[in-house]
């Protein structure tokens, strides 16, 4: 299987490389290998494509190139102006109504839109409207293209987990006969299948850890003490000795303030004290521990990191913090519907609920909007270091809303079927 993987991804380097007298095409063809989650294995020739894809220019009738140039190009942090969709605009500020029909185009720019930042109020604007025809015609697709629909609706392809992205996208690729390259589908499957073994077996080795040495403590002491002695270990071990301990230390400081937090939390659970929404998040944005993912993301998966960055990521940035408050957000959302019963779990909603007198459903738009909010300012330009702390945000962005188990969320471990 590895062989053949490798063969495939030769293949798909000379597809990219080669000349495309169809601009189209060769766009269609990166965003399958990102969605598909192979795009790690191409990242070279990608990157020379988008080069030259970013001094592209198409005809003002291009509506579907010139949506897809741009959701490709913004997602890779290219500065390319939304000023290119005025053209497809009438008076009213409407997308004029030849173009309306195009599914395909008005997926490509509802993905596009999502990547607007707070200035981009067209691109506000448009998001809106996709959002609105989308669902309007959804009921009326045929499948695949209903499914593909469907999909986008529920969560933009930027804001999922990258591997969850792949299982889920990889059945839709392979039953849309139109878009479909079975060169590519196959070693998609290939290469989600292998990954999967990989998983696996770390997943067979953290289960056998001994941890003889916790088992007299009591079960929350034994549980905190497989994770502070095993996990930190562990990673101190892969690390060179020069700068395994420091990164280390540096993840143990993070967790102390996450228990300082939990202490408070205590504190509000025994005196049934419900703070304001303000005091709530600077006490839950530190405990939902979002913020120490990313700063283990920092020691475990980057290499050379620097002193700098690491006192950068324990100031707690505004990204990460936007990260975090995304995910507590999408939590509450959740947990609102089923944790009724625990002042402190549904304090977010409450607060809505209290403050404006809004009926449940009118609390979770509330909620989802400030979500979204911090999506649109994480779109703002960031330096090369913030790129981990964003792909955190997509990692803790998962369908059903929260990153908590509920009595809705749906869980599979089947990836899809190599043939």
């Amino acid at each position: 299987m590895k062989e053949r993987r490798d063969v495939l991804i030769k293949e798909a380097k000379k597809r990219l490389t080669g000349k495309h007298d169809d601009p189209l095409a060769e766009m269609n063809l990166i965003d399958a290998v990102q969605r598909l989650g192979v795009s790690y294995h191409l990242q070279d020739e990608i990157h020379a494509s988008l080069q030259k894809l970013n001094s592209m220019e198409f005809s003002n009738e291009s509506f579907h190139e010139i949506s897809l140039q741009f959701w490709l190009l913004r997602q890779e942090r290219y500065c390319m102006s939304c000023d290119v969709f005025q053209s497809f605009m009438d008076d009213q500020r409407k997308l004029n109504a030849n173009i309306k029909s195009d599914v395909r185009a008005l997926l490509a720019l509802y993905e596009a839109a999502h990547l607007g930042t707070p200035t981009e109020q067209f691109l506000t604007e448009a998001q809106r409207q996709t959002t609105s025809l989308l669902r309007s015609m959804v009921g009326h697709l045929e499948k695949p293209l209903a499914d593909k629909v469907r999909h986008a609706l529920r969560t933009p392809s930027f804001r999922r987990m990258k591997r969850l992205e792949a299982r889920l996208y990889i059945p839709l690729y392979e039953e849309d006969k139109e878009d479909c390259d079975e060169m590519i589908l196959e070693l998609a499957k290939l290469d989600f299948y292998l990954l999967q073994r990989i998983h696996r077996e770390e997943v067979k080795e953290i289960c056998e850890w001994d941890m003889k040495e916790a088992e007299g403590l009591n079960e929350c002491y034994s549980d905190f003490a497989r994770f502070m002695f095993g996990t930190m270990i562990e990673i101190e071990n892969a690390l060179p000795k020069d700068i395994g301990r420091r990164n280390v230390n540096f993840i143990r400081d993070i967790i102390n303030e996450v228990c300082k937090g939990y202490v408070t939390e205590i504190g509000w659970r025994d005196t049934k004290y419900i703070p304001p929404l303000e005091e709530h998040l600077k006490v839950t944005l530190i405990t939902c521990f979002y913020w120490g993912i990313n700063c283990t993301a920092f020691v475990v998966f980057e290499e050379n990191v620097t002193e700098e960055i690491l006192k950068w990521m324990s100031r707690f940035p505004q990204i990460v913090k936007d990260s975090c408050i995304i995910s507590r957000l999408m939590d509450d959302i959740v947990a609102h519907e089923f944790c009724a019963s625990s002042a402190l779990v549904r304090v977010i909603c409450g607060y809505y609920n209290m403050s404006f007198c809004v009926h449940d459903d009118a609390v979770v738009v509330e909620v989802a909007a400030g979500r979204d909010s911090q999506h649109c300012t994480m779109n703002d330009p960031w330096t090369e270091e913030e790129d981990t702390a964003d792909s955190s945000a997509g990692l803790l962005t998962r369908e059903g809303g929260s990153t908590h188990r509920g009595p809705r969320q749906r869980a599979s471990s089947r990836g899809p079927r190599v043939q």
